[in-house]
């Protein structure tokens, strides 16, 4: 059984790797941001073959490996073209740690791609596609986990491809035993206590809905989360009727109000407070308004001490190191939100991330020398 970390930690991986806007704007200084020059970059797979190695003579020296590699080595698979415009987009924005891990895929993925030319899938993979086969069982977007598992076998991405596999034959699994004995005791119990426990809050009928949902694609895991999530908010309500808030949340919440301090969003930042609160969901309540407090601290220091030494250290390091990048303007409009809003700890985070790319772009520029005379 795949665990539900497991399952988080490989959707967040899928949704980086196919994080794009690749578009080059210029920010707002009219300056043009530093380009990569990539030779005649080919926007189809096809062609990669004749691609020459695009001649970045000034990146680090494991990027520059990583890079040449994806050139050198070149070799087709499905939206190869998109993986090049993402590595040129982080190249080009500065965040070489991205661009490693775009380079390193490419690589993995154009090795992977050569040898099932050659040789076809792994022998464990076709075993799996034919287990899934053999014990065919409908549920409800069958047809859309296949057509993902079979895009990431088309971009010769076989880790999230096995596990794309494996949910599939697991859900068929789930779904015939269901069908001859039907729902495994623990889930029985779990919603014989949602029923018993009834108690209305306002997510309640979606969060019903989505636990229906998965329960008929087969995906026991997710229905008895989202099933103990239900019950666990129906008792919570159920003790706020009869005693009231927890202590500590009646005093986080007096401390929102007796520190009350406009900033940009706070009405948003309350209205999600006082929904996670409706729900029941008092885990997310604490941490909102554990936020909401610090920013209004944040901000009460600032007017009364100014920035923190170490933020007025970053912005001045930002300004005297300045250099133009891909996004370095929507970077700045970032950093002065988070500023507007008193939240610091982004504010640290943006700032150190605007100084990273600036040196990492200094870094890959040819020295101007003055001229001989």
């Amino acid at each position: 059984m795949i665990g539900w970390r497991t399952i988080l930690t490989l959707a967040f991986i899928c949704a980086a790797r196919d994080t794009t806007s690749c578009s080059v704007e210029t920010s707002g200084s009219g300056e043009e941001p530093h380009q990569f020059k990539e030779g005649n970059m080919t926007n189809t797979s096809v062609a990669c073959a004749n691609q020459p190695a695009a001649p970045h003579d000034r990146l680090p020296w494991d990027l520059q490996l990583q890079v040449d590699r994806v050139y050198q080595e070149a070799h087709p698979y499905a939206e190869r073209h998109l993986d090049l415009s993402r590595l040129q987009a982080w190249l080009a924005r500065g965040d070489f740690d991205m661009a490693r891990t775009v380079a390193a895929l490419m690589n993995e993925r154009q090795f992977m791609q050569r040898l099932v030319d050659a040789e076809g899938l792994p022998s464990d993979l076709r075993v799996v596609l034919e287990q899934i086969e053999a014990e065919k069982f409908g549920y409800p977007d069958r047809s859309g986990d296949l057509a993902r598992l079979y895009g990431w076998l088309s971009k010769a991405d076989f880790s999230i491809a096995r596990v794309s596999a494996k949910l599939i034959v697991e859900r068929q699994t789930a779904l015939r035993v269901m069908a001859y004995r039907g729902l495994p005791s623990d889930l029985v119990a779990a919603l014989d206590d949602i029923a018993a426990n009834e108690i209305a809050y306002p997510d309640r009928q979606a969060a019903l809905k989505r636990l229906e949902e998965w329960l008929s694609r087969g995906d026991l895991m997710m229905a008895r989360s989202i099933a103990k999530t239900i019950g666990a908010r129906q008792r919570t309500l159920r003790l706020v009727a009869r005693h009231g808030l927890p202590a500590e949340l009646q005093e986080l919440m007096q401390q929102v109000e007796d520190g009350q301090w406009e900033y940009p969003g706070r009405c948003d930042d309350m209205q999600r407070l006082r929904v996670n609160l409706a729900n029941g969901d008092h885990s997310f309540a604490r941490a909102i308004a554990s936020t909401v407090i610090a920013q209004q601290q944040a901000l009460r220091r600032m007017a009364d001490h100014g920035l923190p030494a170490d933020v007025q250290s970053m912005l001045e390091q930002i300004e005297a190191e300045k250099v133009q990048y891909l996004d370095r303007g929507d970077n700045e409009a970032s950093l002065r939100r988070w500023l507007a809003r008193g939240d610091m700890d982004m504010v640290r985070a943006c700032a150190k991330n605007m100084i990273s790319r600036q040196r990492n772009i200094r870094s890959t520029m040819v020295p101007q020398y003055p001229a001989v005379v």
